[in-house]
C-alpha cells in the first residue's frame, strides 16, 4: 500500500506573520528605465538597504516602481531615490508609513492549488484593504493599512487553522 509521506500531509500554511515595521515607496513614473531602477538597488544595496515586495509595472512605455523597506531605512532611501532621481526627468515619489506587511509561510505554498485564494477571501471577509502583494514558493505577502494589522493576521491565521 503506497502512503503519502508525513511532509505531504502537514498544513500547507504553517505560519503567520506580521510586520508594522513598514514602509512602501512608490516612484511613478520611473525615469530613465531599468539602468534607473538598477543604479538604484546597487546603491541602496551599497548602504545596507534591504528591499522587499518589489513591484514593476510597465504601461504606455511608463514604469511604475514601488517597494518597502523597514522604518528605519526610509530617511536614506528617501535621500538616494531624490539623489538618483534629479539626473532624470519627471517624477514623483509617494510614501506610505502607515502601511503592515502580512504574511502567511509555508512550504508548497505555490504548489497547492487555493492557497491564495484562501488567503485573500479571509482578507476580504473582514473588509481589509489589500495594499500591495508579494509571493515566493513558501509565502504570501500583503501590504494592508497599519490599523488594520491585527484584525488581518488575525483573519489569515484563522482561516488556515493557526488560530
Amino acid at each position: 500500500m503506497n502512503t503519502l509521506p508525513d511532509w505531504l500531509e502537514q498544513p500547507v500554511v504553517t505560519g503567520v506573520a506580521m510586520d508594522k515595521n513598514q514602509r512602501k515607496f512608490v516612484i511613478n513614473p520611473l525615469p530613465g528605465g531599468q539602468k534607473t531602477q538598477v543604479h538604484l538597488f546597487m546603491t541602496l544595496a551599497s548602504q545596507n538597504i534591504n528591499l522587499d515586495m518589489i513591484s514593476m509595472i510597465k504601461n504606455n512605455g511608463n514604469a511604475c516602481l514601488s517597494f518597502t523597506v523597514t522604518e528605519d531605512a526610509s530617511e536614506s532611501v528617501r535621500k538616494t531615490v531624490k539623489h538618483i532621481l534629479s539626473e532624470y526627468g519627471e517624477h514623483a515619489l509617494v510614501e506610505d508609513d502607515e502601511v503592515a506587511k502580512i504574511t502567511a509561510v509555508g512550504v508548497g505554498i505555490d504548489s497547492t492549488p487555493g492557497v491564495a485564494a484562501r488567503f485573500f477571501a479571509a482578507l476580504d471577509k473582514e473588509g481589509i484593504k489589500l495594499l500591495g502583494t508579494s509571493t515566493s514558493e513558501i509565502k504570501i505577502s500583503t501590504l494592508v493599512p497599519r490599523s488594520n494589522a491585527e484584525k488581518a493576521a488575525k483573519a489569515v491565521a484563522e482561516e488556515f487553522d493557526l488560530a
